[in-house]
């Protein structure tokens, strides 16, 4: 089983953000992920966002080991020849350390926000599609023209990974059901699963991520499979009943209270570090390879550090 850190960087300064990411590596976790909002999620709205790409860039510099990558850029947002730069220049800047998330966006109070129309489900499905077929030409042509629904532009050179490697796709699934699945099977490296999604409804879509790699010619053990949880864990049961006390607090703008807080976390990696193990080993025994892990007490660094020494 592989690990990734989550970076949430409402709140945060660039100086917090690097702490969290060395603790990353220092935990061995091999991915770190940064959300890619301009508006926060979690706070009131003068709340301080950091912009994805530009931290990410920072980070290539003041890391060494993790894979680096937003979790994940909407294909709403920005067009497919700003993020094939974007995200070719962030390979070389990391030594190759990156892989692209992609998702179809779902945060309303966002699109709202930067007065973007939020297309029905279908209508961001396609535009995606389109992306993603647009971005492989871009990595692999001399110049490209295209005309299609979403995206339309001629005479564009593109720039080519560095390295001779690929960068990995990650693809974000947290609605859509087979229709999104169908996406992820056609074109992701990473197959990117839910949110503290329900155990037995998470083993239910990697049989049909399968089922769908069957038909598009994709073998499934080429994918990797990764998931995300919230994390959350203390020494003992008294330890860990602070912390939850604690993060309400900073979380109460988003869910209200403690009720739907412990309601939200429940479903997470929380409680004492055996409790933890324990939800990492049912999720690993459906065959999940990678799970991206969002500290609920970051900036500080305790719930990644005790996790990480849990595992022996």
């Amino acid at each position: 089983m592989r690990f990734g850190g989550m970076i949430d960087s409402e709140r945060l300064d660039y100086t917090k953000v690097l702490g969290l990411s060395r603790a990353y590596e220092e935990a061995g976790f091999g991915y770190i992920g940064m959300f890619d909002h301009m508006v926060p999620i979690y706070s009131e709205d003068r709340a301080s966002v950091l912009e994805c790409w530009t931290t990410l860039g920072a980070l290539a510099r003041d890391t060494s080991k993790a894979l680096l990558g937003p979790l994940v850029t909407c294909s709403s947002y920005r067009n497919p020849i700003m993020v094939s730069k974007m995200s070719a220049t962030m390979a070389d800047i990391s030594g190759g350390r990156h892989f692209l998330g992609l998702g179809l966006g779902w945060y309303e109070r966002e699109f709202e926000a930067l007065q973007i129309p939020m297309a029905s489900f279908k209508e961001r499905l396609d535009q995606t599609t389109e992306f993603i077929e647009v971005l492989g030409r871009l990595w692999g042509e001399e110049s490209v023209a295209h005309r299609g629904k979403s995206y339309s532009f001629k005479g564009v050179s593109s720039i080519e990974p560095p390295r001779g490697a690929p960068i990995p796709l990650l693809i974000g699934s947290e609605m859509g059901g087979s229709k999104m699945l169908r996406l992820v099977s056609k074109f992701a490296d990473i197959a990117n699963i839910g949110w503290n999604m329900d155990i037995d409804l998470l083993g239910k879509k990697l049989e049909e991520l399968e089922r769908l790699c069957r038909e598009e010619g994709r073998d499934l053990k080429k994918i990797l499979k990764s998931t995300n949880f919230d994390l959350l864990t203390g020494a003992d049961e008294k330890e860990y009943r602070t912390k939850v006390a604690a993060t309400e607090e900073k979380f109460r703008p988003r869910f209200g209270g403690m009720e739907p807080y412990l309601a939200k976390i429940s479903r997470g990696v929380v409680g004492t570090p055996e409790e933890c193990l324990e939800k990492v080993d049912r999720v690993k025994a459906l065959g999940v390879d990678l799970i991206f892990f969002q500290p609920l007490d970051s900036p500080h660094t305790e719930s990644v550090e005790l996790f990480a020494g849990s595992l022996g």
